[in-house]
């Protein structure tokens, strides 16, 4: 069923807070890495909205990097708030000192305490790092001790003490790894095929159950055991590592590696992630048209519009194809001002006329458009799709489609 427009935001918090106040039992809901929503986001109206009358047994928990855009100042003044910032996640001398002694077995003298402290002012990820390091040190003591240069020296080295302690083998994985959201035995094991070798004794399934033994910092996803990613902190220090060792063009290669597994696996959306990473946009939208049908097939218009908006809009704008795609979401969506925009943008982007190269040449999609509404009757002719996945039909509640050609 073709349903158009979402219904307005304040619809929507009031359905979601009755079904929300039906819940017998209090719950507690987590929204993780809550900085990568966009500050226009209407999930921030809508999350200001559900907190202007909060359901009953709702308890929220927002982990985030910087203050939510939210109505942080009514909440607290309402005692409906409690903030954990970082000087409260810091760890105090004695907190430092039991996560030493229950990881590594060392207990640090006074000084060694007063230096980390100062060095890394209490972050608990550091002196994590601080724990394996010691763990490969003859002089555990000394180490600690001599930690200089603020937190991001100190961080660096720290990171060069974890890394240059492991296979070399295992460090390249480490660092190819790090350009990735997330990974997987297999995705590894297409990433690091020079690593993965009879002779290292690496692959996948190894280069994880290394990671996780050695707790070198990886988080799981999920409860099967299939998906995991760094610690982010310690993705950021490897990608850095990355750039400075190895070459630009290599990186790039790295990113392409990966978007091809995640096409092959239909994991579509981290595919263009990777491709847009690589800076390969041509690839990024080829990836975009050789799947989209599949989606209007199953009038699943919002999974195209959040790839479009994965890709640069400059990028939509110059390409004909990605703007048939935005044509259909438009059209999905019954933006009908905005599809007649779209559709004039098409027909500007096909270089027509004497001199300039034909429709055929330029392998633009050919289906016929007859879009009609009671204020605008509008019929756009693009070129035949030199692929089979160009749009046969976009259905519709009417039972009518917008491609005069098709019988749907």
């Amino acid at each position: 069923m073709l349903t158009g427009e979402l219904p307005p935001l304040a619809k929507l918090i009031a359905i979601l807070t009755n079904e929300l106040n039906a819940i017998e039992q209090p719950f507690i809901l987590v929204l993780d890495e809550y900085e990568r929503i966009n500050v226009e986001s209407d999930v921030n109206v809508l999350l200001d909205l559900l907190l202007s009358h909060p359901p009953i047994p709702l308890h929220l928990v927002i982990i985030s990097r910087r203050d939510p855009p939210l109505s942080l100042l009514k909440l607290r003044a309402d005692g409906q708030s409690v903030e954990v910032r970082m000087q409260d996640l810091r760890f105090s001398q004695d907190e430092t000192l039991s996560l030493l002694q229950s990881v590594t077995g060392f207990i640090p003298s006074k000084d060694v305490l007063i230096n980390l402290e100062q060095e890394l002012e209490g972050w608990p990820a550091g002196i994590r790092l601080v724990s394996l390091a010691v763990r490969q040190s003859e002089d555990a003591e000394a180490l600690m001790k001599h930690l200089h240069g603020g937190l991001q020296q100190t961080q660096e080295y720290l990171l060069h003490e974890v890394i240059n302690s492991v296979s070399p083998a295992l460090r390249k994985c480490l660092l190819k790894c790090a350009i990735l959201d997330r990974f997987s035995a297999s995705l590894c094991d297409a990433l690091c095929e020079e690593e993965c070798t009879e002779v290292s004794e690496l692959d996948g399934d190894r280069f994880i159950q290394t990671l996780r033994e050695s707790n070198l910092f990886i988080v799981s996803l999920d409860s099967q055991g299939e998906w995991y990613r760094y610690h982010h902190l310690f993705k950021l220090l490897l990608v850095q590592e990355l750039s400075h060792l190895v070459a630009t063009s290599e990186i790039v290669e790295l990113h392409l590696r990966a978007s091809a597994w995640y096409e092959s696996q239909n994991l579509i959306i981290e595919a263009i992630r990777q491709a847009v990473a690589a800076g390969d946009m041509a690839t990024a939208a080829d990836i975009v048209l050789r799947h989209y049908h599949e989606q209007l097939n199953q009038d699943r218009w919002f999974v195209l519009e959040h790839w479009l908006k994965t890709l640069p809009s400059e990028i939509v704008l110059q390409h004909p194809g990605l703007l048939l795609v935005s044509a259909a979401v438009a059209f999905f969506k019954q933006q009908l001002p905005r599809l007649e925009t779209i559709v004039g943008q098409i027909e500007a982007s096909i270089p027509l006329g004497h001199g300039r190269a034909t429709m055929k040449e330029n392998a633009v999609p050919k289906p016929s458009f007859l879009i009609t509404t009671d204020s605008m009757v509008s019929k756009l002719r693009l070129p035949a799709f030199s692929t089979p996945t160009a749009p046969e039909c976009i259905p519709t509640t009417a039972g009518s489609c917008p491609i005069s050609s098709c019988r749907h």
